[in-house]
C-alpha cells in the first residue's frame, strides 16, 4: 500500500484510476475489496491501481473489484465523501479522464473559448466524451499532439478545474 498518501488523496487517486467520477456508477466495499460499478471498463487504469497498492484487480462485466486489504471500506467512504464535497472537481476529473488521464497531459492552457491541451498520445483522447462533457468542437493537431476543445467562455474555469484535479 502507498502509505505516503492520506486517505483523501488516496481516494482522489483511486477515482482517477477508475476513469474519473463520471465513469463511476456505484461504490461498494467488503472486508478486503472495493466493488465499483463503472460505465466503461476500458477507462480503468489497472496499472495505476496496482501502483496505489492494489493486490489485484478483477473485472467482471462492468464491475471492478480492487483488492486493497482491510482499509477498503475506509477508501470507499473517502471516495464518496470526496466526490460529494468536490463537485467542481468532478468535471475536472472527467476532463482529465477524457484526455487519457493525468499521465497523458503534458501541458494545459486556455484562451477565450478554447481549452488547449498538449498530450503524449492523441489516441488516448476520447473526443466523444469531450463532446458529452459540453464541447462544441474538438480540433486535433496530430503533428504537434495538441488538442483544442471549444467550450466557450468557461474554458478557463475548466482549465483550473483540471489543474486542481491533476494536483490531487
Amino acid at each position: 500500500m502507498r502509505n505516503n498518501l492520506s486517505d483523501s488523496k488516496m481516494a482522489a487517486e483511486l477515482i482517477t484510476a477508475l476513469g474519473g467520477e463520471q465513469n463511476i456508477e456505484q461504490l461498494d466495499a467488503c472486508l478486503t475489496r472495493l466493488r465499483i460499478s463503472v460505465k466503461e471498463t476500458k477507462k480503468v487504469d489497472q496499472a495505476h491501481l496496482k501502483e496505489l497498492g492494489a493486490l489485484g484487480v478483477v473485472i467482471i462485466g462492468n464491475i471492478i473489484q480492487v483488492l486493497l486489504g482491510t482499509k477498503s471500506d475506509d477508501y470507499r467512504q473517502e471516495m464518496q465523501n470526496w466526490m460529494d464535497a468536490n463537485p467542481k472537481m468532478g468535471i475536472g476529473g472527467d476532463l482529465v479522464g477524457a484526455f487519457g488521464g493525468k499521465e497523458n497531459i503534458l501541458a494545459l492552457d486556455a484562451c477565450l473559448t478554447r481549452l488547449r491541451v498538449l498530450v503524449k498520445k492523441i489516441k488516448d483522447v476520447d473526443q466523444v466524451k469531450l463532446k458529452e462533457l459540453g464541447a462544441n468542437g474538438v480540433v486535433v493537431q496530430s503533428a504537434d499532439k495538441k488538442i483544442q476543445v471549444i467550450f466557450g467562455r468557461e474554458s478557463n474555469d475548466l482549465k483550473e478545474a483540471m489543474k486542481d484535479w491533476i494536483r490531487q
